[in-house]
């Protein structure tokens, strides 16, 4: 099952951008900006409020991955069905997916070789 909704979101991202090419070459670098900063932000912000909220640090990873990453393949499948498309939507929401890979990927190693800390009692 992994392996093919990865196939299907890639089929989505690649349907998404070849579609609208030239929306993609001209805006790529505010696009790229945008998601990454907008993807730091979420992911930050997900495991600030755990930590805020006194969960323990496994728990404020989960949250961090819930509120960080999102369902890019569904973002594309709505701008198709009720945008018609709409030029650059399609770029951002592909592009979205393709980060959303990356980031999750490179934290997930990142915290994979670092252990938890365990919560001190207060």
């Amino acid at each position: 099952m992994k392996n093919g909704s990865l196939v299907a979101l890639l089929i989505f991202i690649v349907a998404g951008v070849s579609g609208n090419a030239s929306y993609f070459v001209d805006y790529i670098g505010v696009v790229l900006l945008a998601v990454s900063l907008h993807d730091t932000v979420a992911l930050a912000l997900g495991y600030f409020c755990g930590a805020v909220t006194g969960l323990n640090e496994y728990s404020r990873r989960a949250v961090s991955f819930e509120v960080g990453i999102r369902n890019a393949g569904l973002g594309l499948g709505l701008v198709f069905t009720f945008f018609d498309g709409l030029g650059g939507m399609a770029v951002v929401a592909g592009w979205w997916g393709i980060w959303d890979i990356i980031a999750g990927l490179a934290l997930a190693t990142i915290w994979s070789k670092r252990r938890a800390r365990k919560a001190v009692p207060a």
